[in-house]
């Protein structure tokens, strides 16, 4: 229940794990490796977040697509399926939960640098990619609840690993959004906000 730990590990006041933006400035995920310098984008330039996942074509059937690593997260075939995995997966469960569109939802404001930067408009179209991965974590909390109570049906323990499921896929494609070119360390802190830090306002389950 990856959703679950993150959250349980949001100990700071900003709710994000801590150390984890200084981590996602500098280190990418996917490889381990040092991010390299990279030309700060100008103010109104938009920020090169390539295709979105939920306007890629859907494969037949649905299922979770794979954590890539290494090669494989510069591989632009693997990527693009993963990003097609992840649309058929978003999508099954968006329907079968009747969630409808989904919002932009305002990004916390703070003094922190890149909470400053991260209210910039040339996040925006990453604030909309973020939408659907804010929903999903919020449509996942009742049923985290009722594990949490021990109440929940194993009807109830499907739905939440399903809907858990989808939100880990949005979360992988958003983590390549920000590993593309053309963005900086100060770039990626304040995406990590964008993508992580209205969590902090979702509602806590009851102990």
């Amino acid at each position: 229940m990856f959703l679950t730990v993150l959250a349980a590990a949001c100990s700071d006041e900003r709710g994000l794990p801590p150390g984890f933006l200084e981590q996602a400035a500098q280190t990418r995920p996917e490889t381990g490796s040092t991010a390299s310098a990279t030309p700060t984008p100008q103010p109104d330039a938009d920020l090169p977040l390539g295709t979105d996942a939920a306007s890629a074509p859907a494969p037949d059937g649905e299922f979770e697509p794979p954590i890539l690593t290494g090669q494989a997260a510069d591989d632009p075939d693997s990527v693009a399926e993963a990003d097609r995995a992840t649309a058929a997966l978003v999508a099954g469960v968006t329907k079968d939960l009747n969630l409808g569109p989904a919002v932009a939802v305002a990004t916390p404001a703070g003094d922190a640098p890149h909470q400053k930067r991260a209210q910039d408009r040339r996040f925006d179209a990453f604030r909309t990619e973020c939408a659907r991965y804010h929903q999903l974590r919020k449509a996942l909390l009742p049923y985290g609840q009722k594990l949490a109570d021990g109440a929940a049906t194993p009807d109830e323990r499907r739905q939440h690993d399903r809907i858990e499921a989808a939100a880990k896929a949005e979360q992988q494609r958003l983590s390549r959004m920000m590993w593309r070119g053309g963005l900086t360390a100060d770039d990626r802190a304040a995406m990590s906000w964008i993508m992580f830090g209205p969590t902090a306002a979702m509602p806590t389950p009851a102990p």
